[in-house]
């Protein structure tokens, strides 16, 4: 990037506040040491608050305040042509991912790999980009022919849970939430849910923040081989795992299971495994699973209140949902009052019942003591943006807690 353009891009970005082409920009495109240190402020700043600093602001970060202020100075003088502007910014932030891009994947493509999906999807992406674009993105309803876009959702195992959605299924970027009591084998249902998903091909990424890996390794191999823990360690279970890693295979899934420390460790923490993983792996998730959101630390400095940090961290959920281009299950706990109900509600959510808004869909998850003592368990839909809220039907399913697995029972066996 020549010097001018240099002065013109920076300009711009202080001028307009725009994170969006902040975010596009590194240090390195820039050969001034100061606009270095400035363009380096502004992404930090944002990363921290959020939004690019005022001009006060930003010289306060300076150690020299007299040299930055005269830049400071330059900078802020209105800039005749944005149009411009955008358009140099644009192509050249273009260039520069697609040489990226190239650094990426060619190599792969030397060594006979099949990237070329993952090729064309990045380039996509990049053709995209349209920073200050002003291009409207809305429509008029009344000039729209009808046409209804029927979503198909990837279903589960339990059939009588898809008949509870309007897509037989879950699709991004959907937030799942299972309320449940203590000791209603809610991780059991999620490893359940995760290891048929995989089964049917699907990428699964697992993000544990209670129970740790090693424990978590155990029962996810109990429940591919639908056995005991003692029968793992023999030749003839041995065998069944082989089968069944073998069949994932097959498929084109995987479960990749990684956990994290409670209210330590962040969304931010999660994101940055995945994006590790597929640049590492390539194995881009379809769906993720979090045990359990509730207790994911904030990603936030400034944010405390555990209120706020779990409203936040579903919001951030979702985030990751539409980038990745997946949907997400996790579960919370119930309040005190709700462990003895047969039938849990909106209010009975622990923590807070508002962070109700920031999913797609809550099921309550109930194992009273005569479920417990018929090894059943009974999921109901609570809460859906699109499917039906307050279903008659339940999904019933038998527990077998010694071999991890469940399955759905027909309603007249219940």
């Amino acid at each position: 990037m020549d010097e001018n353009l240099q002065h013109l891009i920076l300009s711009w970005v202080i001028q307009t506040g725009n994170i969006d082409a902040l975010q596009h920009l590194k240090k390195a495109y820039f050969k001034d040491p100061i606009y270095q240190d400035i363009i380096h402020t502004l992404i930090t700043h944002e990363k921290a608050y959020g939004a690019i600093p005022s001009l006060k602001v930003l010289l306060n970060y300076s150690k020299d305040k007299t040299q930055w202020g005269e830049v400071l100075s330059s900078l802020i003088l209105p800039t005749e042509d944005s149009a411009y502007v955008k358009k140099e910014f644009n192509k050249f932030v273009k260039k520069e991912e697609f040489k990226l891009i190239l650094s990426k994947h060619l190599p792969k493509l030397q060594d006979g790999a099949d990237v070329y999906d993952f090729l064309i999807d990045d380039m996509e992406k990049v053709a995209a980009i349209n920073v200050g674009g002003s291009d409207l993105q809305g429509k008029f309803v009344e000039d729209e022919e009808i046409n209804i876009n029927r979503i198909v959702g990837k279903p589960t195992f339990l059939p009588a849970l898809n008949n509870m959605t309007s897509a037989g299924g879950f699709y991004s970027p959907q937030l799942i939430i299972f309320l449940g009591g203590p000791k209603t084998f809610k991780t059991g249902l999620l490893i359940n849910l995760a290891t048929e998903y995989a089964l049917d091909g699907l990428n699964v990424f697992y993000a544990d923040f209670e129970n740790g890996a090693d424990e978590l390794l155990v029962r996810f191999q109990q429940c591919l081989c639908e056995c005991t823990e003692d029968e793992l360690e023999t030749t003839e279970f041995k065998k069944v795992y082989k089968r069944k890693k073998n069949i994932i295979k097959t498929a084109g899934g995987g479960i990749y299971l990684r956990s994290f420390y409670a209210r330590v460790d962040s969304m931010k923490s999660v994101e940055k495994e995945i994006d590790l993983l597929i640049k590492a792996e390539e194995f881009i998730p379809d769906v993720i699973f979090i045990d359990y959101l509730d207790i994911v630390g904030t990603s936030d400095p400034y944010v405390h209140e555990r209120r706020l940090v779990i409203q936040d961290n579903y919001l951030r959920a979702v985030s990751l949902n539409k980038k990745y281009d997946c949907f997400t299950f996790s579960i919370s706990r119930v309040k005190q009052s709700g462990f003895d109900k047969t039938k849990l509600g909106v209010g009975d959510m622990g923590e807070d019942s508002e962070k109700v808004y920031n999913a797609h869909a809550v099921f309550s998850y109930v194992r009273d003591e005569s479920d417990r003592n018929a090894n059943m368990a009974r999921i109901s839909a609570l809460v859906q943006r699109k499917g039906e809220s307050y279903g008659r039907d339940d999904c019933w399913v038998e527990i077998d807690e010694s071999r991890q697995t469940m399955c759905e029972v027909e309603p007249g066996l219940v």
